[in-house]
């Protein structure tokens, strides 16, 4: 039932985004830039997914983009956390603990200050979730924080620092990556105009009364060319770049080289990695690794998909992939069956959407920030947007 809702919510929040785009019904004719990197403000969605407390991202001024911009200057220090892991204990005890007056006196102009105060106002959100009786399962405002406190998990899964850590790394995790993806998604259609004109035609073929018809989730998440452009992006766009280790606590691990059949067995204990970046860019697996193509995706029975690593697997696997799978469905789905490009247009649409400014150096990872980062002094991916 709250799924229902929140599926609602989103979609209603994505729409108001897209409004956004073309606010202005009184001129003949309107062109502007803007940014989309930080334009697709989940917060407010993931907020009343995990909380059920209200965020106003979307009613904003260019959306405020402060949060986005703090969460990505916290990460971008993963590289010094990982040689320096004291220092996230610090991080942890200034979320927590220091007064706000304490920090904005002796840290104002410091960036990581900024993150730290976004994990103390989410860990702020966590300890608002504990003090109200728990919703019921059954009612449409019951949360993921519901589940976990109303849950027979141990107590010491439920206390608040541990709920405090569990909403930062869930809203991190649900926004930054998110929009990174929903943004390559958006370069790169507008890029290939014949990827936007497949995209915009299984659109108009499965919602042939326009996109004010395009209410039902259930058909847009089994659209398969929107489904293969998402793939791709998620591919091409790498989103989390950083190396996430995993350890066998009990049994030693056994790898098999594919080509050479070598056997290495890996002592119990010890921390293995992978690099996303290598493996979604493996000419082997992926060939022509840096074009975009969603048709990859579709071919022979969809054999890819068990390479598709950006959610990561098994156990550690994305808990939030369906919602963050829903965030980029509709807001490409809205999006490109409302606006075309100079090369692609449909009749009805509001407008056409330009690359302005932007190449693919403003798209290519090329550091590790925690996420996929582009070279430095890229203002990320903007476009003109010109109305009719």
């Amino acid at each position: 039932m709250w799924r229902e809702r929140g599926n609602n919510q989103l979609e209603a929040r994505v729409c108001r985004v897209c409004c956004r785009y073309e606010f202005s019904h009184s001129i003949p004719r309107l062109s502007y830039q803007c940014g989309l990197t930080d334009k697709f403000p989940y917060l407010d969605v993931s907020s009343r997914y995990f909380f059920n407390i209200p965020q106003t991202k979307v009613e904003s001024p260019d959306f405020d983009p402060d949060f986005h911009n703090a969460i990505q200057d916290g990460f971008n220090n993963v590289l010094l956390l990982n040689q320096l892991p004291w220092l996230m204990d610090i991080l942890v005890f200034l979320a927590h603990y220091p007064p706000p007056w304490l920090l904005k006196r002796f840290f104002v102009n410091s960036k990581m200050t900024k993150f730290v105060t976004v994990l103390r106002l989410l860990g702020d959100q966590a300890k608002a979730v504990i003090a109200r009786p728990p919703a019921k399962e059954e009612a449409a405002n019951h949360t993921v924080f519901d589940q976990i406190l109303s849950s027979h998990l141990p107590p010491e899964e439920k206390s608040l620092n541990r709920l405090k850590q569990d909403a930062q790394m869930l809203i991190v995790a649900s926004t930054l990556s998110t929009s990174w993806s929903i943004t390559i998604a958006a370069y790169e259609l507008l890029a290939h105009p014949r990827c936007l004109r497949l995209l915009k035609l299984e659109l108009a073929t499965a919602f042939p009364a326009g996109p004010d018809s395009m209410h039902d989730l259930a058909i847009l998440q089994h659209l398969p060319y929107l489904w293969a452009i998402i793939q791709e992006s998620l591919r091409i766009g790498i989103a989390i770049s950083h190396r996430s280790a995993r350890i066998s606590p009990l049994n030693p691990t056994t790898y098999i080289n594919p080509i050479t059949t070598a056997t290495f067995t890996i002592p119990t204990g010890t921390p293995m990695s992978m690099s996303h970046p290598l493996l979604l860019r493996d000419p082997l697996i992926f060939p022509d690794p840096k074009t975009f193509r969603p048709e990859r995706w579709l071919e022979n029975d969809r054999a890819l998909e068990k390479y598709q690593v950006a959610f990561s697997k098994g156990s550690r696997g994305c808990p939030a992939i369906n919602l963050a799978m829903v965030e980029m469905v509709l807001p490409i789905a809205h999006l490109f069956a409302r606006y075309g490009s100079k090369e692609c247009r449909a009749e009805g649409d509001v407008g056409i959407l330009e690359l302005w400014e932007t190449g693919d150096q403003d798209v290519e990872c090329v550091w590790d920030g925690g996420i996929a980062m582009a070279e430095k002094g890229s203002v990320g991916v903007r476009v003109r947007v010109v109305r009719d």
